[in-house]
């Protein structure tokens, strides 16, 4: 089986195996696949930090992107033995948090 994290599974699992490799920086680089945040829209990858974390963009309301996120919410401390849960977050588009995010094909 595959050793990645859960949030990036969550993602995966919502297109399909094939997509295994396009959800990082390294590929939206190689790729040309950022796209400006105020353009995000609902299917788009979301990625935190240093691909730390990712998640799936519900939709835009004003100056917020709304996302569904895999293994987020309070439980989902490293070291803690719980499972982190699916959740649904609100971030300001100026986020510092957000690295980017990117239209898959």
């Amino acid at each position: 089986y595959l050793r990645i994290p859960y949030a990036y599974a969550f993602v995966i699992a919502v297109y399909d195996t094939g997509f295994i490799g396009k959800v990082s920086d390294g590929y939206a680089d190689k790729y040309g696949k950022w796209i400006k945040r105020a353009e995000a829209k609902g299917g788009d990858i979301i990625i935190f930090g240093r691909n730390a974390h990712v998640g799936l963009v519900e939709g835009i309301s004003g100056d917020y992107i709304i996302t569904i996120e895999g293994n987020a919410g309070p439980t989902a401390v490293i070291g803690s033995g719980k499972p982190g849960a699916v959740v649904r977050n609100v971030y300001r588009m100026d986020n510092k948090k957000i690295k980017g995010i990117i239209r898959p094909d």
